[in-house]
């Protein structure tokens, strides 16, 4: 134990080894303290950003059902697409090719994908899914 408190002390600059940053004296806390500030902060942008993209073509109502009628499954599959995404290289090019995939599918089925979109969300605003 002696050694591995030598090699972290070895780190600490001189004089400041007693001072941590951040609202708490435990630097545990503050890493919890400012993970879950990202998340809030991350949470509110998201949903901002999906209000936007939304209200582009519905009402500010319309897109809040849409919004708030969204399937858990959906919400699960964009979280695991995103830490795959977040947690190695190969894990951003699968998500990103799919993501591009999709992409280019849905261009190549436009007047399908654009009735077929149009009727999911037309259902959450509704409530039914």
């Amino acid at each position: 134990m002696a050694k591995l408190s030598r090699k972290y002390n070895s780190l600490i600059p001189p004089g400041e080894g007693n001072t941590v940053p951040g609202p708490s004296p435990d630097s545990a806390t503050n890493l919890v303290l400012a993970d879950i500030a990202i998340r809030a902060v991350t949470y509110l942008i998201r949903g901002k950003v999906e209000k936007t993209l939304l209200k582009s073509r519905y009402s500010p109502d319309a897109a809040e059902k849409i919004i708030s009628n969204r399937p858990p499954t959906h919400i699960l599959a964009s979280m695991v697409a995103a830490k795959v995404a977040t947690r190695s290289v190969p894990g951003a090019a699968v998500v990103g090719s799919g993501i591009a995939l999709k992409t280019l599918f849905d261009l190549s089925q436009k007047r399908r994908a654009r009735r077929r979109g149009k009727k999911v969300l037309d259902k959450r605003i509704e409530g039914d899914a």
